[in-house]
């Protein structure tokens, strides 16, 4: 909620809420979450807000330092093996690590402006919204936390960060993943 920027939690998809985090600060734009903590942030600016995932009481908040752009942000973070990932809204992505709080050298450029951000536990897939396409970057092989370069480089059989994702089948150059990564755009996706 940008006007009084409360992070809440519901139940399933439901509009049940589970608990209603304290206010933060103004413009909230993104959230994500861990097995122990929701993270947001504002619009724009590096500071993380921290909560608690069981009761969204504030545990801290933090800067994020290194690489930064200050391009305006919608929806764009996301987290997993303790690295949290910035998408603003001209596509520049960049990896922090939640330990140092700092930008660890790993950034990509997305081939839109993403107004939407959603992450799967290996690809990060943005949209512009409104209907669409749908662009997924393979950011880490399901067996190790490396990240792809490449068309499947290493044979692992995932697809990775460069390249446009479609519905598997067209070309399963990447059986592991749930798209291929041959470039073909597929109507709706």
């Amino acid at each position: 909620n940008s006007s009084v920027s409360r992070v809440r939690k519901l139940k399933g998809k439901t509009s049940t809420v589970m608990w209603t985090a304290p206010p933060l600060t103004s413009y909230m734009s993104s959230v994500a979450a861990d097995t122990e903590h929701v993270y947001a942030m504002r619009y724009y600016g590096s500071t993380v807000y921290k909560l608690n995932k069981t009761n969204g009481q504030s545990i801290e908040s933090f800067q994020l330092t290194g690489s930064f752009s200050n391009n305006y942000m919608y929806g764009g973070l996301a987290v997993e093996n303790n690295k949290l990932w910035r998408v603003d809204s001209s596509g520049n992505t960049y990896r922090y690590d939640l330990t140092t709080r700092a930008f660890d050298g790993f950034s990509l450029k997305m081939v839109i402006s993403p107004r939407s951000l959603a992450f799967n536990g290996s690809e990060l897939c943005a949209s512009t919204g409104s209907f669409g396409q749908i662009y997924c970057y393979s950011i880490y092989d399901m067996e190790s936390p490396s990240v792809d370069e490449g068309c499947d480089d290493d044979g692992d059989g995932f697809c990775d960060t460069s390249m446009v994702l479609t519905e598997a089948g067209s070309k399963a150059t990447c059986p592991k993943s749930s798209k291929t990564c041959d470039g073909t755009l597929v109507s709706g996706v």
